[in-house]
């Protein structure tokens, strides 16, 4: 059976391609991970055929985790094994954010804020004390800035989940990865995508909608294609909603043939290619979520979903792209100007970041119970997604534009 499932995931190809030492060691640290899931199933989505789906489920704590007793988790892909490596690296990432990583230290023996002489990170941990109501974090944890590389440390409450911070820490801007700088990299990436969404989703400021001449250059109609495989019922589009930075970030929508049922994907990749189909992988995640909330309250009733079933839910009442302002106008130019920047890396990123005054601080929440590089990013001035805390810069978005009176996107 094990030797099976190894075929199945493409872990025993025999082909040219040699994963080297860094791909098998991740590989095996994602099986041990799996090993630990307890319940990790196949799923299928009507919609998308041509997608491989994982999900996963644990009903008890992992070693030491305040973490609660049961999580769910799930990954979508172009191959099974890419789905399987995507459904455990979240489930790795929601287990690392309520361990306290290691050299976290008593308030009362570190600098403080005043250490990094960063105004907008004492503007942000102020308004984050007075909009959640927590006081003084008493622990904190090591943290490295990107720019410069100094070291010193900042509130967990800005890193670590636990039962009483509830909603206001997220796990937004966290990150695993086959190696430290890919953790990294896919973290700040989902930093400035939520921060995107946000702007998109919480205001009246709408995104571009994408032209098919630069969809066709990136290849997502053949992947819709694929995708799909001729089966009807849903109606595609995709926006670019980036913002100043030049990652580019997109929302795909999808929504049935009466505009409702809306769901989004969203994706910030360092091209613009890339973050395309990214966000059309996770539109069709979220499809399926959509699918399995129905089935279950078919099943159990309104009342005995949880939050995120409840919330996928309420979708069929949500109206679609076309009778919202989610789209402010029509074009491509800015997504296709984003896709020619070749030289864009991690590095440049965080430079180019730099330059508006946006301070990156990492830290490592890898934990020794699975050894998967796991990392979590904090910018102040961005804006978190899901969470209650506004920035200062949506709120003068929001005065600029107006509130979109949306619920919640996620």
């Amino acid at each position: 059976m094990a030797r099976g499932l190894l075929g199945a995931l493409g872990y025993l190809d025999s082909g040219d391609t040699d994963p080297g030492l860094i791909a098998t060691n991740n590989r095996q640290g994602l099986l041990s991970a799996a090993a630990n899931f307890g319940n990790l199933f196949r799923l299928h989505a009507r919609y998308a055929p041509g997608l491989h789906f994982f999900g996963a489920q644990v009903h008890r704590s992992w070693g030491d985790s305040a973490s609660p007793a049961s999580a769910s988790f799930s990954g979508v892909g172009l191959t099974l094994g890419r789905a399987f490596e995507a459904c455990i690296g979240e489930g790795i990432e929601y287990h690392s954010e309520w361990q306290v990583p290691h050299g976290t230290m008593n308030r009362t023996m570190v600098d403080g804020v005043g250490h990094w002489q960063d105004v907008r990170l004492a503007e942000h941990l102020d308004d984050f004390r007075v909009q959640s109501g927590f006081g003084e974090s008493d622990r904190w944890v090591p943290v490295r800035r990107l720019d410069d590389g100094r070291q010193g440390y900042l509130p967990e409450t800005l890193f670590i989940r636990s039962a009483n911070r509830s909603a206001w820490v997220t796990s937004c801007g966290c990150a695993a990865g086959i190696t430290h700088e890919a953790a990294l990299t896919s973290a700040l990436l989902e930093a400035i995508e939520r921060d995107a969404a946000a702007a998109w989703w919480r205001s009246r400021r709408g995104g571009r909608l994408i032209g098919l001449e630069a969809l066709a250059g990136a290849g997502v109609l053949d992947l819709l294609a694929r995708i799909r495989q001729e089966k009807l019922g849903r109606c595609t589009q995709f926006l670019d909603i980036s913002g100043e930075f030049p990652a580019p970030v997109i929302a795909a929508l999808s929504f049935d043939a009466d505009g409702r049922g809306l769901v989004v994907g969203l994706a910030c990749r360092l091209d613009a290619g890339n973050a395309l189909r990214a966000a059309l992988l996770e539109m069709c995640q979220m499809e399926l979520a959509l699918d399995v909330a129905a089935m279950k309250r078919a099943e159990q009733g309104v009342e005995r979903l949880d939050e995120l079933d409840s919330r996928q839910e309420e979708r069929p009442e949500t109206p679609g792209a076309i009778d919202t302002d989610l789209i402010s106008h029509l074009s491509s130019s800015l997504l296709m100007h984003k896709n020619a920047e070749k030289g864009l890396n991690f590095v440049s990123l965080v430079g180019e970041m730099l330059k508006k005054q946006y301070r990156i601080y990492a830290a490592d929440l890898t934990t020794p119970m699975f050894d998967i590089p796991v990392a979590k990013v904090f910018v102040p001035g961005l804006q978190p997604l899901p969470s209650p805390f506004q920035s200062r810069r949506l709120r003068s978005l929001i005065d600029q534009a107006g509130p979109s009176g949306r619920a919640d996107l996620m």
